[in-house]
């Protein structure tokens, strides 16, 4: 099987993503990159705001590295140090 993506676009193969969380959101980009034809679908009419926080580990931040996002990551985040 090739690894290499198909010359012409309409032989690419389109992707369904259901959710558009964090994983459906992040997927969709990388597949934009590559010019792979996507579409997403989410439950949800509208976006609610939680309140939430979210923690990154080291094992993603290369994903933000490779979409060119990394340092805007850094300057916006509050890093800490430990969990009591």
């Amino acid at each position: 099987m090739s690894s290499q993506l198909p010359s012409d676009p309409s032989s690419t193969p389109k992707v369904l993503i259901v959710g558009a969380g964090l994983a459906g959101l992040l997927l969709a980009i990388l597949l934009e990159q590559i010019d792979v034809r996507y579409q997403v679908f989410e439950r949800a009419a509208v976006v609610k705001p939680l309140g939430s926080a979210m923690a990154l580990g080291p094992n993603i931040l290369p994903i933000f590295e490779q979409l060119g996002l990394l340092e805007d990551l850094k300057r916006i985040s509050k890093p800490y140090r430990s969990v009591d």
